[in-house]
């Protein structure tokens, strides 16, 4: 499960799209909340892989965030999405191939 959560809704179509190309698979939820420190943080969520021990626990992990601060010195809303997309999508690409197409 990948969570996206965005302070607010104008980056969550490309956020989901970007993530959904690396990780067809992959169970994601968004959500909208304007009040968060965050402007975008994903999260991903998986059951520990223990093969002796039982365990009721998801492992949860951040892998993806960007402050406003990154942004604040663009001033056309296009360039900050493209900033935004070119980070995720340099994020996704470094990541163990284990990891990938449903791994998470």
């Amino acid at each position: 499960m990948i969570r996206i959560s965005c302070k607010n809704e104008r980056f969550t179509y490309d956020m989901y799209h970007i993530v959904k190309s690396f990780l067809p698979d992959a169970e994601i939820s968004q959500k909208v909340d304007p009040e968060q420190e965050l402007l975008i943080e994903m999260t991903a969520e998986e059951e520990p892989d223990l093969e002796e021990q039982a365990c009721d626990k998801k492992v949860r992990w951040t892998f993806f965030h960007c402050r406003e601060a990154e942004i604040a010195d663009i001033s056309e809303k296009r360039e900050q999405k493209r900033y935004i997309n070119k980070k995720l999508y340099q994020t996704l690409v470094k990541r163990p191939e284990k990891n990938m197409h449903g791994g998470i």
